[in-house]
């Protein structure tokens, strides 16, 4: 297969599967929050590389995530979604587990640029992975049980958050602020706030054999539900900025975009459609870039 075809078919995949611009804007609000954070409230320097590091070692988290999701799901992909890469025979499983262990030995090296102890949390981080690719070991049942299978795979953020602060800890050589603490419920908040609104359809676009929250819960459950999310992923914010002195700046913007975000759930509650989807999935993702952004990347030209 020549080389210009092989580099069409993987861009073929990441459009589908893993885009590369969307994930890479909201994981790297995530790591520079992560990291950015604790760095200006003990202020002191070494941001930049430690950021570079925290993104590269989530977006290869991330990537990971997505290739076990394609082993995980094989057999219901080729039943329910045959239109997917994986299925229709774009890329293999065994492509995919070549990609995985790059990643990996990336992480590795990534880690030992910040500090050889960063192994132990990446091999917690790694842990975690393996039970979720094995779905905790009991697949069917979990799978039934639509909160704790939400519960329990938006555990992994957190601890890819704690992950990153260990970066930022071990680049300071000092422990990190304890008001940075609140960026793991924080990251925890934003993870639910992006998978439920993904996954809040119009009837007409619920597929037999796919799970949705809209389906699952009722469209109006699943949209309290995510703004509810959303809420408490404001309140974490608006708590993590008091250190910084931006609170008020960082809440007005906030309250300002949750008017919009109920807006957009009236209209999508009383006239679902295609579009409405769109703009929930896409006010998901605003939110999250947004509340990041504000604590990560707006005190390093404000506050510093």
């Amino acid at each position: 297969m020549s080389a210009a075809l092989q580099v069409k078919r993987w861009w073929i995949y990441q459009k589908e599967r893993f885009p590369l611009v969307a994930n890479g804007l909201l994981i790297g609000v995530f790591s520079l929050a992560m990291v950015g954070y604790p760095v200006v409230l003990a202020d002191m320097g070494g941001q930049g590389r430690a950021s570079l590091v925290a993104f590269l070692s989530f977006f290869c988290t991330f990537l990971q995530l997505r290739i076990a999701d394609e082993f995980k799901d094989y057999d219901e992909d080729c039943r329910y979604r045959p239109e997917r890469p994986v299925p229709r025979g774009l890329v293999q499983l065994q492509e995919l587990k070549v990609l995985d262990g790059v990643s990996r030995g990336l992480q590795v090296i990534l880690a030992l640029l910040i500090s050889p102890y960063l192994l132990v949390a990446l091999a917690l981080l790694w842990g975690y992975q393996g039970l979720m690719g094995a779905e905790f070991f009991c697949p069917q049942w979990l799978k039934q049980q639509t909160v704790l299978y939400l519960l329990s795979h938006n555990l992994i953020l957190p601890i890819l958050g704690g992950y990153g602060l260990a970066i930022a800890a071990l680049t300071l050589n000092q422990p990190i602020p304890l008001a940075a603490i609140w960026l793991l419920p924080l990251s925890s908040c934003h993870g639910f706030v992006i998978e439920i609104g993904r996954k809040i359809l119009p009837p007409k676009l619920e597929r037999r054999g796919v799970a949705t929250y809209s389906r699952d819960w009722g469209r109006r459950n699943a949209l309290v539900v995510w703004l509810l999310c959303l809420t408490a992923g404001g309140v974490c914010t608006a708590i993590a900025a008091q250190p910084l002195g931006l609170t008020l700046g960082i809440t007005t913007v906030l309250f300002g975009l949750g008017a919009v975000v109920c807006g957009l759930a009236y209209l999508f509650l009383n006239y679902p459609s295609r579009r409405g989807a769109q703009l929930i999935y896409g006010m998901s993702a605003l939110w999250v870039v947004v509340s990041y952004g504000c604590l990560g990347g707006l005190p390093l030209v404000l506050v510093r």
